[in-house]
């Protein structure tokens, strides 16, 4: 597959289970903190001690993702092992904010006790499919390119993976936000297209044809 054709595959490749609309999370799960078989890094190439921390953090997960789907006990006690693996997911995730950005304008046409519902919804919903898409996963390899600030407390990593349904590198970069000294990947950037932005077309179009509660329906399916 060239490099002018990835934007297609992306989009009509995969489905979302949940809902029956094209998606792009497989794709993202392939570089997620884990399932692959080889890790490079290169030298940064930007001087900012900020984004390289982001960077660290960044390898530090993959690395502790990469070491417990290695232990030969996670196929044996996959419950106990994948609540460790949830829990590294909610460390290096900002789950609630990746929420918060999905709903776009209608998050402030919630009330308190909605929007936790729907942070809640929306926290499980990328829990269950990261970890069967990286439980599942191998094959891949993840380069670390360099890393950039990108405004105050926030940097960008940039990677791209090596994989064998690709002709070339697929370009995917972490966009993650420092709060309290704890980076938190707030999006993920697949071949130019934001994961978030797409999660707030797909669920702005439900609401507008559907009503929110449809959405809230998609979102608890299996």
């Amino acid at each position: 597959m060239t490099g002018k054709n990835i934007r297609r595959f992306l989009r009509d490749s995969f489905w979302d289970a949940a809902g029956g609309t094209r998606a792009i999370d497989l794709m993202a799960c392939i570089a997620l903190w884990v399932g692959l078989t080889m890790l490079t890094g290169a030298t940064p190439t930007v001087a900012d001690a900020a984004s390289a921390d982001a960077m660290a953090q960044v390898k530090s997960a993959v690395a502790k993702a990469r070491q417990l789907l290695a232990d030969p006990a996670y196929k044996s006690a996959p419950e106990s092992k994948r609540a460790q693996l949830l829990k590294l997911l909610d460390d290096n995730f900002d789950f609630d904010g990746m929420a918060r950005s999905s709903l776009g304008s209608y998050w402030k046409q919630l009330g308190p006790a909605e929007r936790q519902h729907f942070v809640g919804l929306f926290h499980q919903r990328l829990e269950r499919r990261y970890v069967r898409i990286i439980e599942d996963y191998s094959g891949a390899q993840i380069n670390f390119l360099r890393q950039n600030s990108t405004g105050p407390d926030r940097a960008e990593v940039y990677t791209n993976v090596v994989n064998p349904m690709l002709a070339e590198p697929l370009e995917l970069n972490y966009l993650l936000r420092r709060t309290h000294d704890t980076w938190k990947v707030y999006d993920i950037n697949i071949a130019g297209i934001s994961e978030v932005d797409s999660y707030r077309k797909e669920y702005n179009q439900v609401i507008n044809s559907q009503g929110y509660a449809a959405l809230l329906k998609k979102l608890s399916a299996p």
